[in-house]
């Protein structure tokens, strides 16, 4: 009798072992990226990861990983809608070169306003901080032409600063620490930080991509369009929706008052959204802070009405004119509308390492087995071994 090769003997060995899925839930290192990416969302209102160009206001804080041109005006605030408080959250943060007219207020009532700028900061920066102290970083160049420095509102810089009056040296100093490979390198400093939230984010957008959907869109009423909701929805504290981006280009949404008091995830599907949909109903001033929009694969989002909501969309340029209200984060930012305040503060039931039927799901992460694989990989071993030796007591009985 022919001889099982070493191969075959393998293939049969994991053919036995294998489980009935191959898939498995997020590990908890992956939950602990996508809470950190939820902690984020809920304290800045506006993250983004490459450069930006804004020519309008963003009322709570704002990260911008690359560079930001236009002009605009960063923590200006709103009345009744507020962030979560997080003090290692700056204002505003600036990972490459700031241009344009920027001004910085606090209208949000931090004790605190931090500006920190990794390269070089050339147009204008006007901080208006008024009782509170305020500190601006900037690793490379200040331009000081407007910040009219005093005892409670300093800067330091890395190179080189210009447009310091006599009387205000005292307030606007060099750190060369903070210059590109200095020992306190912000600009490395920024860029590790936003490596990091790039990592949290998508972790999260594809934690949210990959939960069971327990509520459909009806679009059949393009005047009318209402989110329906499965039994599991109603007695979860999250409901989620696939939709996909042709669905969100025109039409007028309604939502119930389910997403007043739990968190609505819409997943959507497509690389190029045309967000035209117009928001109704009672739930644009309570249940914006609860609704996330998901955008696991756009890359590219146009935004043609109002949007109310978090917008969660790691890998597209964001571009348009229109009010976003809610927390946003984006790989790319050319916006000319504003953003307004409050970020997303909805139950975070969906953030548990293993999630609830009908309000969960499992999505593969890899091929290492459960513990349980384990075991039946050692049986599906043993299997095979009782096999081998029937086979060669075989061939020793016919040899004799």
């Amino acid at each position: 009798m022919r001889k099982l090769s070493f191969f075959t003997a393998a293939l049969l060995a994991a053919a036995t072992c294998a489980p009935a899925s191959a898939t498995s839930t997020f590990t908890a290192a992956q939950y602990k990226k996508a809470k950190e990416a939820i902690q984020a969302m809920q304290t800045t209102n506006l993250i983004v990861f490459g450069s930006a160009n804004i020519s309008s206001d963003v009322e709570g804080k704002t990260y911008i990983g690359g560079n930001l041109s236009g002009g605009g005006t960063f923590g200006v605030g709103h009345p009744g809608k507020s962030a979560k408080t997080f003090a290692l959250a700056r204002t505003l943060t600036v990972g490459g070169n700031m241009t344009g007219n920027i001004n910085v207020n606090n209208g949000i009532g931090v004790s605190n306003v931090d500006v920190a700028v990794g390269g070089n900061s050339t147009g204008t920066i006007n901080v208006n901080n008024g009782a509170a102290t305020a500190t601006v970083e900037v690793g490379g160049t200040f331009n000081a032409q407007n910040f009219n420095p005093n005892s409670k509102k300093t800067a330091t810089y890395g190179v080189s600063a210009s447009g310091v009056q006599t009387q205000d040296q005292t307030y606007v100093k060099q750190n060369t620490k903070l210059k590109a490979g200095g020992t306190q390198d912000l600009k490395a400093a920024i860029a590790t930080e936003t490596s990091a939230l790039t990592d949290q984010m998508s972790m999260l957008s594809q934690i949210l991509g990959a939960l069971t959907p327990n509520a459909t869109l009806n679009s059949s009423n393009q005047n009318s369009i209402q989110f329906n909701f499965s039994a599991a929805a109603n007695s979860s504290s999250f409901a989620v929706a696939d939709i996909t981006a042709s669905q969100l280009a025109s039409g007028t949404f309604f939502l119930p008052q389910y997403a007043s008091v739990k968190t609505l995830i819409v997943n959507v599907s497509g690389t190029t959204v045309n967000f035209g949909a117009n928001a109704a109903g009672a739930y644009l001033s309570s249940d914006q802070t609860n609704i996330i929009y998901n955008f696991l694969d756009a890359t590219t989002i146009n935004v043609n009405t109002a949007i109310y909501g978090s917008i969660l969309a790691p890998k597209a340029t964001i571009t348009g004119n229109q009010q976003l209200n809610g927390s946003i984060v984006a790989k790319v930012f050319n916006y000319q509308g504003e953003v307004h305040l409050g970020t997303f503060s909805g139950s975070t039931g969906f953030l548990v390492s293993s999630p609830p039927t009908g309000g969960g799901g499992s999505h593969q992460v890899g091929d290492v087995p459960e513990p349980a694989s384990w075991m039946t990989m050692l049986l599906g071993f043993g299997f095979l071994g009782s096999i081998i030796r029937r086979q060669r007591r075989t061939e020793r009985l016919a040899a004799a």
